[in-house]
């Protein structure tokens, strides 16, 4: 909690709305990357038992409406389908990245030009006191540093945990047993590599 203290503390107001449509750009992102997840399911399944396909109510009556004459050529279709679905998820979270990423440079532009405003309405007697170098440091590397080891990496660990957060909540709906086996197996390899 002090952490976001501090983070608000930093931004201005608009930085805060700006934050904020990022972190919807994020949970968007998420509900978008797990959509892609789930089409896969459905064109494994028939690729692996075409004529269980049409068992499927939503497979069954896509056949009809695409007129297919055959299941290959509706497999095709599929597969086509799921690779758009999976073009336009990973097109959606590489324009959020770059979003991400522009804000964080803007951010450092402006945390940067704010210090140094800051110095500069300081009484001339303060300035000529300080190594004109420690000047530089503060204003150019400690702005940089905040935003690029903090704000950054937290926007990114946020974004991810949103989307863990989503495909396992995704996982639980078809079986939470095997929902909870890949959390913990997965989870705890992430955790014991990055950890």
């Amino acid at each position: 909690m002090k952490f976001l203290k501090q983070i608000s503390q930093l931004l201005l107001p608009r930085d805060r709305w700006l934050l904020l449509w990022l972190f919807l750009a994020s949970m968007l992102i998420a509900v978008i990357e797990v959509l892609g997840v789930a089409s896969i399911m459905p064109f494994l399944a028939l690729v692996a038992s075409p004529e269980a396909a049409l068992d499927v109510p939503l497979l069954a009556r896509l056949y009809r409406l695409g007129g297919f004459e055959s299941s290959y050529s509706f497999i095709v279709a599929v597969g086509f389908l799921v690779v758009l679905v999976l073009a336009i998820s990973n097109g959606v979270s590489a324009l959020s990245y770059a979003w991400m990423l522009r804000f964080t440079s803007w951010l450092n532009h402006d945390l940067s030009a704010r210090l140094f405003s800051r110095y500069l309405h300081r009484p001339y007697a303060d300035l000529i006191k300080q190594n004109s170098n420690t000047l530089v440091v503060n204003v150019l590397s400690e702005a940089q540093t905040a935003v690029s080891y903090v704000l950054l990496p937290a926007l990114q660990a946020l974004t991810r945990g949103i989307l863990a957060a989503g495909i396992i909540g995704f996982l639980c709906a078809l079986d939470a047993r095997l929902a909870a086996v890949l959390t913990v197996v997965l989870g705890g390899s992430y955790g014991v590599v990055h950890l």
